[in-house]
């Protein structure tokens, strides 16, 4: 598998030199070039990392597009990865759940299915499961995974048809329930959203991801206090990004600032690049008359997104 690898990744860079430009179609080259590098030879990061500082060199590379690009690629291999695990676990309550009459023909169905969901091609696994649903239409197990990959790959309706059959089961799934308080987050139904959480909370009161939503659908609300009692409950149980940036946003309503500054850093140590953080804390050391720290946020959060709406005036 490693035969003409070289001269592969030679032809992506020099179509790139040839052509002497920036344009989409030569930075969408690259990423494919360096992902086929990544997943297929024994070139680690340290060589990618000179391949990029090559092309940086020669002019040839936006940096930052590049980068941007690069993380859409990884987080899309990411998410076909994450719904491969979610359907190996699912698996076994879809077979238990089985009740339709030709059980040999969903089997296969479903081990085609695990087949291309190795292979990350999620829309054909998602289309061949559609297939063995129709075996078995009552399957509420396999109603509950569609529904959730579906939704992560941002196909509402379909993600809303299996959700709501899904749903329609006594014992309904901790899984489905939080996709569907997703669903209707995204589209303002915070009653339905809250409700649906609250119901995942009730049979797993250690759901990190579910507290964190519900101090969202508090946030939205403007209930503060709620806001950051549920971001704190996410916090103990997992440190992440969004409940750090919910409970600092809801300390600095409450006019809790001190804490909410610990907290913010806290978030920027994490992800060093979070606009909204940066902002928010230059904002905070402006108020206290702290113009050099703050100009040095501004300028950060510049360069991260220099169209950015909240840098309009600053």
């Amino acid at each position: 598998p490693f035969l003409g690898i070289e001269d592969y990744v030679m032809d992506k860079i020099s179509t790139v030199e040839r052509q002497a430009s920036r344009s989409s179609e030569d930075l969408n080259l690259l990423v494919q070039a360096v992902d086929f590098l990544e997943r297929n030879t024994m070139v680690n990061r340290a060589g990618i990392n000179v391949l990029v500082q090559l092309l940086r060199e020669k002019g040839l590379l936006d940096t930052r597009e590049f980068g941007r690009r690069w993380k859409e690629r990884t987080l899309a291999h990411l998410g076909g990865l994450y719904r491969k695990e979610r359907f190996l676990d699912a698996k076994p309550q879809v077979l238990t759940a089985f009740r339709g009459k030709t059980r040999r023909r969903f089997e296969e169905r479903l081990a085609r299915a695990e087949e291309l969901f190795f292979g990350l091609r999620s829309g054909e696994a998602l289309e061949v499961l559609e297939e063995a649903l129709s075996l078995d239409p009552e399957n509420h197990p396999l109603l509950a995974y569609l529904g959730e990959a579906y939704l992560g790959l941002g196909r509402k309706e379909e993600a809303a048809r299996c959700l709501a059959r899904a749903l329609e089961s006594k014992d309904q799934s901790a899984g489905a329930l939080l996709a569907y308080a997703h669903l209707r987050l995204t589209e303002g139904r915070l009653d339905d959203a809250q409700e649906a959480l609250e119901a995942v909370l009730r049979r797993r009161a250690g759901n990190a991801e579910a507290w964190t939503l519900l101090a969202l659908v508090r946030g939205l609300r403007k209930e503060w206090k709620g806001c950051q009692q549920s971001a704190a409950k996410a916090l103990a149980i997992e440190e992440t990004t969004a409940a750090l940036y919910l409970l600092a946003h809801a300390l600095l309503r409450l006019r809790r600032t001190r804490e909410a500054q610990a907290h913010l850093e806290q978030l920027l140590s994490l992800d060093p690049e979070c606009e909204e953080a940066l902002v928010q804390l230059s904002l905070l050391h402006l108020a206290r008359g702290w113009w050099a720290r703050a100009e040095e946020l501004l300028e950060r959060a510049r360069a991260v997104n220099p169209g950015s709406p909240a840098l309009a005036h600053s």
